[in-house]
């Protein structure tokens, strides 16, 4: 009659080295999750104040947004609703992404939302983000 291994004892010798790969996995994880854990300077996120009001940092306090192209009259409509308004005259660069695309130039007209923009180089286009040179 032939032998037969135990189940067991078979699953440990063809899975000899899952013991220590996973020893392995396991201590290089650890090893991440802690050198992730570690205190040192603050990057500024959840800093509070004198008062213990967490401090607000805007990103930039004037960004308009191109929400109309013109490009037989060469204008754009920029839309300023959650930013502050740059005076007019203004020369802002427009962003497409990550992209330099252009830059217009903020005109007279204006009301409290939104103000008009003439190219002076490259055609934004809808969603572009302007911001001051």
């Amino acid at each position: 009659m032939p032998h037969t291994p135990h189940p067991h004892t078979a699953f440990t010798r063809t899975h000899a080295l899952a013991d220590p790969l996973r020893l392995g996995l396991t201590l290089v994880l650890l090893g991440v999750a802690a050198a992730g854990c570690r205190g040192g300077k603050s990057s500024g996120r959840g800093a509070t104040g004198t008062n213990g009001a967490p401090l607000l940092r805007p990103i930039d306090a004037s960004v308009g947004r191109v929400i109309q192209v013109n490009e037989r009259l060469r204008f754009a409509v920029l839309d300023y609703t959650l930013s502050q308004m740059p005076p007019p005259g203004t020369r802002l660069v427009l962003y497409r992404s990550t992209n330099r695309v252009g830059i217009v130039r903020l005109s007279g007209w204006r009301n409290p939302a939104t103000v008009a923009a003439d190219f002076v180089e490259g055609v934004p286009l809808p969603d572009d983000l302007a911001r001051p040179e």
